[in-house]
């Protein structure tokens, strides 16, 4: 699935027109951009510690930081490197991020853009490292979560830890099965799905959180729903020994696992999208997580009708 870039920003800012233009083109058309990038100069230091940055740059790679957050949360989880090869083709999903980010910062900072043209291969790689942050939040979050949601017990947590208890509780942990979330029959009913959301998002954040994140959204989007699929994914996986172990959340081995909880979340949104349904049950779903995430938040306006209640997130079973 092509990835829209042009929805990981704020309305106001104005995207880099080689960049913005371009991937919209691609999006849809399909056809390839044959526009060279414009190429940046003075890549000639490594260091990835923002201190060692000059103090007037330092303040626009951190503003950078929210938009390459937004990007990954809500539309490109997993960012991947130029299929071609060819520096002088957009087809770089990791440039295209840290592109558009350095001028939605530069314009957050109300600076004039001509006097900050291009990121320095130092600061690049800095930005580029902020990349995996909300990913990495999530498993950290699904870590904190799965024991209650699933019943696994942590060694470190057993009162009289003598080895028969240890074995006994080890056997425990390997036998419990949760499914992942793209088996329909158990996991995507779970309502760790709305949990991880709220905490990751919303907790202790309030409305800049919530408006900067999903600002004019009405409906969860299916890449933060996958992404979140991904991480319980990893947390299920860390238990397979029956005692926790960290297995890397990494491309490499979750790309492929976002690909296929993609394929099932877009089948699943087509199926309820069809005629022959009287509800689309999925855009309910996916408006009622986002909107009470959103609730603690916002001052109700008006009072709400009453409706069906729809989570935990049970609707999948019927895919």
């Amino acid at each position: 699935m092509t990835p829209d870039y042009s929805l990981c920003c704020e309305k106001p800012l104005t995207p880099r027109p080689n960049f913005i233009g371009l991937v919209l083109t691609r999006h849809i058309t399909g056809s390839e951009n044959q526009l060279a990038r414009k190429k940046r100069r003075g890549r000639t230091q490594t260091s990835r510690s923002i201190q060692e940055i000059a103090a007037p740059r330092q303040r626009i790679v951190k503003a950078t930081f929210p938009f390459i957050q937004k990007c990954v949360a809500t539309r490109i989880p997993w960012p991947a490197g130029s299929p071609s090869g060819d520096p002088t083709v957009d087809d770089n999903d990791f440039a295209a991020i840290i592109d558009y980010s350095w001028d939605a910062g530069i314009a957050s900072l109300h600076l004039d853009p001509t006097d900050f043209k291009d990121c320095t291969e130092e600061e690049d790689k800095l930005m580029c490292s902020h990349i995996s942050q909300v990913r990495g939040s999530l498993v950290t979050a699904v870590d904190a979560l799965l024991p209650t949601a699933y019943g696994f017990v942590p060694l470190e947590t057993l009162a009289d830890p003598t080895p028969e208890k240890i074995t006994e509780t080890l056997e425990a942990n390997r036998k419990l099965d949760p499914k992942q979330p793209i088996d329909i029959s158990t996991m995507c009913r779970h309502p760790i799905f709305q949990k991880l959301l709220n905490i990751i998002f919303f907790a202790k954040k309030g409305l800049n959180r919530c408006s900067f994140y999903f600002d004019g959204m009405d409906l969860l989007p299916l890449e933060t729903l996958g992404l979140m699929m991904d991480a319980i994914i990893c947390g299920i996986n860390r238990w397979k020994t029956g005692e926790h172990v960290v297995i890397n959340f990494s491309a490499e081995v979750y790309t492929p696992v976002h690909e296929d909880c993609m394929k099932f979340l877009e089948a699943w949104v087509k199926e309820y999208a069809s005629e022959l349904q009287p509800v689309d049950l999925a855009a309910e779903l996916q408006s009622q997580m986002l909107t009470k995430a959103c609730g603690p938040s916002k001052a109700p306006t008006e009072v709400a009708p009453i409706r069906r209640e729809m989570f935990p997130m049970d609707l999948f079973s019927q895919t």
